[in-house]
């Protein structure tokens, strides 16, 4: 999914930067687009699926954030 545009219900649109598995959860490191660039502001994302709809999550807990972060810097260093 890397690369791929992301809208939330709020209508912020999100590109898909990094991903990784935590916990045997799925995460996604996002950047937040503007007018079709891309900003300094990111996230980390988690996305569920339920019946035949996707919903996603934005990660509010910072020590999850902190855990996600480490594993895609180690991933890219």
């Amino acid at each position: 999914m890397i690369n791929k545009i992301i809208t939330l219900k709020n209508k912020k649109e999100y590109v898909i930067a990094e991903e990784c598995d935590y916990q045997n959860e799925h995460y996604y490191f996002a950047c937040e687009l503007e007018n079709g660039e891309t900003t300094e502001n990111f996230a980390v994302l988690k996305i569920f699926q339920r019946n035949d709809k996707k919903t996603v999550q934005i990660v509010k807990d910072d020590n999850l954030i902190k855990e996600i972060c480490s594993i895609i810097d180690a991933k890219l260093n």
